[in-house]
C-alpha cells in the first residue's frame, strides 16, 4: 500500500499553538500544499508510531512555537520534543514559527539543540500574518517543487469548499467556537466564504446565547457582502427574531438598507415591527396604513405583520425543562400579551386568529379555572357547601383538601411568571393531582349517597 506524500508537517503544542497550527493547515491546504496535521485522538496513550511515519515521508517540517512551548522538553516523554528530535535525525528541513512571547530556554536537551539555528517567522500578533506567512511559504518552497504546488493548485473550488463546510459544521457541533471562527476567517479570506455558510456561523452562536459575538458576526455579514439582499435579510431576520431587545436598535440602517433595494412585504413588516420594538407605536400604525394603501402589499401584508409580531411576542418568554413557557417578569407578561394582541389583529387568517386566541386565553386563564382537575371539582363542590350542614371535623377536611386542590393552581400560574418550581410548590402540586380528584369524587359519591337516604328516611 503506498504511504502518504505530504510537502508540511506541522507540529505544534496544544497549548498555546492549537489555533495558529489549525489556521497553517487551511492555510496552507488552500494554497496547494499537502499538508498533515494531526488530531488530539492520535495524542492519547503512547506516542504513536504514525507521527514518525508521516515526518519521514514529509518534505518540511513547520515547528509552532507559542510561549514556553519547549519548557517541558527535557522530560523525554515529551511529543513535540520527540517530533522535533525525529525531524533532526532524519535531516528534514525545520522551520519554526515564533508566535508572542517565545523565547528558547537556557538549556534545551541534546537531541533538539539544534532547533534555535534554523531559519524561522515571527508570528506575533502585532506582525500582519500575509506579512510572515509570505516568508514562510519562500522557505517551504525551497523544498517542495513550486510546478506541483502549482499543479494541485487548481484543484476544484468546490471540492475544497464542501471540505472546510464539513469541518466548520463539525466544530459547530463540538462547540469549538475558536475554531469556527479560525475556518470562517480562512474561507473568507480564500474567498469561498458565502452567505450561507456565514450565517450558519451567526446561527451557532445565536444558539449558544453568545450576542455579543453573533452580533459582531452579523455586521460582518453585512460589511463582506455589502450588495446582497439575502445577506442583509439574514441580518435582519436574526436581529428581530432572535436576538435581545437591547440589540434590534442596531438593525435599523439594514432595514432601511433593504427598503432601497428590496421594498417587499417582509421587509415592510420588519419595518414597522422595528418602530414598534423602538417605542414608536404611532410611527409604526402610520406606517402600516401607507403600506396597506399600495396594492402590490395586500392582502398579504397584514399576514407577514402579524407573523413577525408573533415572533417578537414569544422572545419574551421561555421554556421550562417541563416544555411549559414561562416568563421572567411581569413586564414581559404584559410585553407578550401586547404584541400577540397586535398580532391577532393583523392577521387575515380566520384559523389563526383562532389559534392566537386560544394561545392568549390559555396564557391569562384565571388563578381558579386554570387549575387541575381537583382544583376544578373543587369550585363544583363549594357551590353546595351552602346548602349542607357542616360539623367543625368535615370544615377542617374541607378546607384542607380545599387547599391541596387549589394550591397546583397557584403554583402553575406564579410558574408562568417566575419560570420557578420546587419545594413546597412542587410538594403541593403531587399531593394535589394524587390525592385531590379521587378525595374530591369519594367525598362527592359519599354525600350523594347520604343525601339519597336522607331522603327515603323522609318518605
Amino acid at each position: 500500500m503506498r504511504m502518504n506524500q505530504y510537502d508540511v508537517f506541522i507540529s505544534y503544542r496544544r497549548d498555546g499553538g492549537q489555533s495558529l497550527g489549525l489556521l497553517l493547515y487551511f492555510r496552507l491546504t488552500n494554497d496547494g500544499y499537502r499538508v498533515f496535521y494531526d488530531v488530539e485522538s492520535m495524542r492519547s496513550g503512547k506516542f504513536n508510531e504514525q507521527i514518525f511515519t508521516s515526518i519521514h515521508n514529509s518534505k518540511v517540517v513547520v515547528v509552532v512555537l507559542p510561549e514556553h512551548a519547549l519548557d517541558r522538553c527535557a522530560n523525554e516523554d515529551d511529543w513535540v520534543r520527540q517530533e522535533i528530535s525525529y525531524a533532526i535525525k532524519q535531516g528534514k528541513p525545520l522551520i519554526p514559527v515564533m508566535m508572542r512571547g517565545f523565547k528558547v530556554p537556557a538549556e534545551l536537551p541534546d537531541d533538539i539543540k539544534e532547533l534555535p539555528y534554523y531559519q524561522g517567522v515571527i508570528a506575533e500578533d502585532n506582525v500582519s500574518m500575509e506579512y510572515w506567512y509570505a516568508d514562510l511559504k519562500k522557505y517551504i518552497n525551497e523544498h517542495v517543487e513550486n510546478n506541483s504546488v502549482l499543479q494541485r493548485s487548481q484543484d476544484d473550488r468546490t471540492v475544497k469548499q464542501a471540505r472546510m463546510i464539513d469541518e466548520l459544521i463539525q466544530a459547530c457541533q463540538d462547540n469549538k467556537n475558536a475554531t469556527v471562527l479560525a475556518l470562517a476567517g480562512v474561507m473568507q479570506k480564500e474567498g469561498i466564504l458565502n452567505e450561507e455558510i456565514q450565517n450558519t456561523v451567526v446561527e451557532h452562536f445565536i444558539a449558544q446565547k453568545d450576542w455579543e459575538t453573533a452580533e459582531k458576526q452579523v455586521q460582518t455579514m453585512v460589511e463582506i457582502f455589502p450588495d446582497s439582499t439575502s445577506a442583509h435579510l439574514y441580518a435582519v431576520r436574526h436581529m428581530m427574531n432572535d436576538f435581545p431587545d437591547e440589540y434590534t436598535g442596531k438593525m435599523r440602517t439594514i432595514i432601511d438598507w433593504l427598503l432601497k433595494n428590496e421594498n417587499n412585504k417582509e421587509v415592510a413588516a420588519y419595518d414597522v415591527c422595528c418602530d414598534l420594538l423602538s417605542g414608536q407605536e404611532e410611527k409604526a400604525i402610520k406606517k402600516l396604513t401607507e403600506y396597506k394603501a399600495q396594492e402590490d402589499m395586500q392582502p398579504e401584508l397584514g399576514e407577514a405583520v402579524s407573523e413577525t409580531l408573533c415572533r417578537i411576542a414569544w422572545r419574551c418568554a421561555h421554556q421550562s425543562e417541563q416544555g411549559e413557557y414561562y416568563f421572567d417578569s411581569e413586564e414581559d407578561l404584559k410585553k407578550w400579551n401586547y404584541y400577540m394582541k397586535q398580532a391577532i389583529t393583523e392577521s387575515q387568517d380566520p384559523e389563526r386568529k383562532k389559534q392566537l386566541k386560544r394561545c392568549v386565553r390559555y396564557c391569562n386563564t384565571p388563578l381558579f379555572i386554570a387549575s387541575n382537575i381537583p382544583g376544578i371539582i373543587t369550585l363544583l363542590i363549594l357551590a353546595t357547601i351552602v346548602s349542607t350542614p357542616w360539623n367543625w371535623v368535615s370544615i377542617v377536611v374541607m378546607v384542607v383538601l380545599l387547599v391541596f386542590s387549589i394550591a397546583p393552581s397557584w403554583r402553575k400560574d406564579r410558574y408562568k411568571v417566575t419560570g420557578k418550581m420546587g419545594g413546597v410548590y412542587t410538594a403541593f402540586n403531587i399531593i394535589g393531582r394524587i390525592c385531590g380528584l379521587p378525595i374530591w369524587m369519594i367525598w362527592w359519591l359519599l354525600e350523594s349517597w347520604a343525601g339519597s337516604d336522607e331522603k327515603k328516611d323522609d318518605k
